[in-house]
């Protein structure tokens, strides 16, 4: 059965264009311009998070406190942060990106025996979260900082 292409109103604030891979809807992706004027490109696999591109070229997904739940503070990140290993590198084919100049970041495998949430496995290989590194940064500047004010308070 081929994936279907739908337009649709939803709410009668948005304009959809939706493709699917099956109509359990585990893969989504859809176009749609708000009444705002606001063009956005949705991605939704296996029921994750909504992410969106807009026409800025950013991307972002859901972060509203009521759309979370068991939320809990994160400690130990610095250490997350310190087992990361920032590498250089060229991708083997074209297929992969378009960039044949040195890249810089980190390797999926590398990550995912630290922080194994940020790694998504794929046919293709496996893929990293790169935004989701953020608020694990955030997190190790937090203790660095506190690590730096109780040094300044024993100096004191």
């Amino acid at each position: 059965m081929a994936a279907p292409i739908f337009l649709e109103t939803q709410n009668g604030n948005f304009r959809h264009i939706h493709l699917r891979n099956n109509f359990n809807q585990t893969h989504q992706t859809g176009m749609r311009i708000t009444d705002d004027g606001f063009f956005q490109i949705t991605n939704r696999i296996n029921g994750g998070t909504e992410a969106r591109l807009d026409s800025g070229g950013n991307w972002t997904k859901a972060s509203d406190r009521r759309m979370k739940r068991d939320i809990e503070s994160v400690s130990g990140l610095l250490d997350k942060v310190v087992a990361l290993k920032p590498v250089e590198y060229y991708y083997t084919s074209q297929d992969v990106s378009e960039q044949p100049a040195k890249q810089m970041g980190l390797i999926a495998q590398d990550v995912e025996e630290v922080l194994p949430q940020l790694v998504v496995d794929s046919v293709e290989g496996k893929y990293l979260d790169y935004l989701g590194l953020v608020p694990v940064l955030i997190g190790a500047v937090k203790e660095l900082a506190a690590q730096v004010a109780e040094l300044r308070d024993q100096r004191s």
